[in-house]
């Protein structure tokens, strides 16, 4: 006697729909951090050139290691040495595009590595602090306008060549996963 044949009928037909279902939901609303950790496929945008797509044009236009001047409760004074990545958002759109916090966004926050993988690690403020040189949550770049942004990182190590600066453009209200190509000596006070 042969062995009974599982049965098909529209109960597994439905589970395959649901579970697709639920990875292409999956996929669709979360391919920014997803695609951070996959890596990006087209190449990095090197220094100097822009990055164009969703309505902004972003670039890195400037990175040194620098003094933090931060705001708070107490006041204005230094914080600490840090390294700066300025990006300049134009908004290409005739609608303003609000900035948003990647930690009260829920999307990827900037990632910085070295050419042989070493992680640049943020450098964090609390949400009562106020940095020089950013963007605060909620403010609009309006439509055809420029803004400038600080990405703060901790010193990066000395003999490193080149770095790769990953930014979720969801932050401006756009989507994909920019890289973007930082050369070593172009980051002054190093």
């Amino acid at each position: 006697m042969a062995p009974a044949k599982g049965k098909g009928g529209p109960g597994s037909a439905l589970g395959c729909i649901v579970v697709l279902g639920v990875v292409a939901f999956a996929v669709w609303k979360f391919y920014p951090q997803i695609s951070m950790f996959l890596g990006t496929r087209s190449p990095p945008v090197e220094w100097g050139e822009a990055h164009l797509g969703g309505g902004l044009r972003v670039a890195v236009v400037a990175a040194e290691v620098e003094t933090t001047q931060i705001e708070d409760t107490l006041g204005g004074r230094d914080g600490k040495v840090e390294l700066h990545v300025t990006l300049e958002i134009t908004n290409l759109g005739d609608t303003p595009v609000t900035y948003k916090e990647p930690r009260l966004l829920g999307v990827s926050e900037p990632r910085l590595s070295d050419e042989r993988g070493r992680s640049v690690p943020l450098a964090t403020y609390d949400d009562r602090t106020t940095i020089e040189g950013q963007l605060e949550n909620g403010q609009e770049i309006e439509p055809h306008d420029s803004e400038q942004h600080d990405l703060l990182f901790k010193v990066p190590p000395t003999d490193a060549k080149s770095f790769l600066l990953n930014v979720d453009l969801a932050m401006f209200g756009s989507q994909g996963v920019v890289q973007f190509r930082i050369p070593a000596e172009k980051i002054k006070g190093r």
